[in-house]
C-alpha cells in the first residue's frame, strides 16, 4: 500500500512538472486534449507498458516535433524497450530543445558513456561549456579526456576547475595520475607539494606522497618528507607504520621490534595496515622480523583466513616449507573454497616431495574445482610418483582436455610420454 502511494505521488509530481512545461510551449492547440493524451502516456510509462506510452507520446510529436519534454519521455520509453538507436535520437532532440536542462544532458551523457561513444560525450560537454557549467560536468569532461588519452585537454580542464573552485584533493590526484602516465615525475612532485600545502594538517595526504616517492625509488626525498611529518605528529600510529617502510630494522634493535609487535597486537590498527607492515618488511629484505610479526598476526587472528595466509606466504618466502604447508592448510580449514590456497598447498607438497599428501590434497581440491586442468595435472604427478601409472595417465588425459594453457599442455604431454615409455 505504501509503495502504491509513493508510486502515485511520484507519478503526479512528474505529470505536474512536465505538463506545466508542455502547456507553456503549446498554447496553439487544445490544451485539455493534449494534456489528457500526455497523462495517458505517463500512466502507461509508470505501468511499464512502454509500447502504449510511445503510441501516446508519438501522437503529440506529430503536433510539436521540438517539444523537449515529450522527446525525453520517448527516449526513456525506447530505452526501456532496449531500442537504443531510437532512444539516442529522441534524447538528442530533447536536449537540443532545452539546452539548459541538466537532467536531459545527464541522461544523454550517461547514454553515450554506456555505449562507449566517448567522442560524442566529449562533444556534448565541449559544445555546451558555459560559465555556469557545474563542477561535476568539468570533472566528467576531464575523465572523458583521460579515457580518450587526451592528456593535455584533461590537464587544461583540471586547471579550469582549480581556477574556479580552488585546489582540491581529487583534482590534484587526477593531475598527478596524468603526470605519472606522461612520465613527468617533477611535475607530479610539484602537484603533491601544492596539495600538501593546501591540505594543511592532513596527515593522510603526506603519507600518500611518501608512498609515491618510495614507489618512484626516491628514498632520499621520502626520508626527508618522513622526518618533517614525524616532527609534526610523533605519536601518530600511521606514521609509525610508515617508519617501517623508510628504515630497515637491525636485528639488534629490539625496541623497534617491540614497538612493531605492539602495533600488530593493537586493536586500533586495521588488519590491512598490519599486513602492509609485514609485507613491507619482507620487501626490505627484513624477513626475520616480518616472519616474527606474521606469527603474531596469525595467533591474534587465529580464526581469520587472511591472517593465516599472510603467515603461510611469509613461511614459504623464507623457505620454511613444511610449516608453510601447515599454515595454508589452516587457512583452508577456515575457508575451503580458496583455489589459490589449494594450489599453494599442493606446490608445497611437491617441493617437500610428499606425494601421498599431494595426492590427498589434489583429490580434495578437485572435488571443489572439478574443471581445473592444473589440479588434475597435480593429481597425475602425485599418482605417477606413487607408481600408479594407470590413474596418472587418466588424470593427465583429463587435464589435457580441460587445459587451454600451452605451457601446461607441453608439461602434460611430457608426463604422458614418460608413462608410455
Amino acid at each position: 500500500m505504501k509503495n502504491h502511494k509513493s508510486k502515485t505521488y511520484h507519478f503526479i509530481l512528474i505529470f505536474l512538472a512536465i505538463t506545466n512545461l508542455y502547456g507553456q510551449k503549446n498554447t496553439s492547440y487544445e490544451k485539455i486534449d493534449d494534456e489528457s493524451i500526455f497523462l495517458e502516456g505517463l500512466k502507461f510509462y509508470q505501468l511499464e507498458d512502454y509500447k502504449k506510452a510511445i503510441d501516446h507520446f508519438t501522437i503529440l510529436t506529430k503536433k510539436d516535433k521540438q517539444n523537449a519534454a515529450i522527446n525525453f519521455k520517448l527516449a526513456q520509453s525506447y530505452l526501456a524497450l532496449g531500442k537504443e538507436t531510437e532512444a539516442e535520437e529522441f534524447a538528442e532532440k530533447a536536449f537540443k530543445g532545452d539546452l539548459a536542462n541538466n537532467h536531459y544532458k545527464s541522461f544523454l551523457l550517461s547514454f553515450y558513456k554506456k555505449k562507449g561513444k566517448l567522442n560524442k560525450a566529449i562533444e556534448l560537454l565541449e559544445k555546451n561549456k558555459r560559465d555556469f557549467m557545474r563542477i561535476e560536468e568539468h570533472r566528467k569532461l576531464a575523465e572523458l579526456y583521460l579515457k580518450n588519452k587526451n592528456f593535455n585537454k584533461a590537464l587544461n580542464t583540471y586547471g579550469e576547475i582549480e581556477e574556479k573552485y580552488g585546489v582540491s584533493e581529487d583534482i590534484s590526484k587526477g593531475k598527478i595520475k596524468i603526470y605519472q602516465q606522461l612520465n613527468q615525475k617533477e611535475k607530479a612532485i610539484e602537484e603533491w607539494v601544492k596539495l600538501i600545502e593546501n591540505q594543511l594538517g592532513n596527515v593522510n595526504v603526506s603519507i600518500e606522497y611518501i608512498h609515491y616517492l618510495l614507489e618512484e625509488k626516491d628514498s632520499i626525498k621520502a626520508e626527508k618528507e618522513f622526518q618533517k611529518l614525524e616532527k609534526k605528529d610523533p605519536e601518530n600510529e600511521k606514521i609509525a607504520i610508515l617508519k617501517t617502510k623508510i628504515y630497515p630494522i637491525d636485528d639488534s634493535d629490539t625496541s623497534k621490534k617491540i614497538a612493531l609487535k605492539e602495533l600488530i597486537e593493537s586493536d586500533d590498527i586495521k588488519f590491512l595496515e598490519k599486513e602492509s607492515i609485514i609485507r613491507g618488511l619482507l620487501e626490505k629484505k627484513d624477513s626475520i622480523t616480518a616472519l616474527e610479526l606474521a606469527s603474531v598476526l596469525a595467533k591474534k587472528y587465529h580464526e581469520q583466513e587472511s591472517a593465516q595466509l599472510v603467515y603461510a606466504d611469509l613461511l614459504k618466502a623464507t623457505k620454511h616449507y613444511i610449516e608453510a604447508g601447515k599454515a595454508y592448510f589452516q587457512a583452508l580449514k577456515i575457508n575451503g573454497n580458496n583455489y589459490k590456497a589449494w594450489e599453494e598447498l599442493i606446490e608445497i607438497d611437491l617441493k617437500t616431495i610428499n606425494f601421498n599428501l599431494m595426492q590427498e590434497h589434489a583429490s580434495s581440491a578437485i572435488d571443489l574445482f572439478p574443471n581445473s586442468a592444473k589440479l588434475h595435472y597435480y593429481l597425475g604427478v602425485a599418482y605417477s610418483n606413487n607408481e600408479k601409472d594407470f590413474l596418472a595417465k587418466k588424470s593427465f588425459e583429463h587435464a589435457l582436455k580441460l587445459s587451454s594453457n600451452e605451457s601446461l599442455n607441453k608439461e602434460i604431454k611430457k608426463q604422458l610420454e614418460k608413462i608410455d615409455k
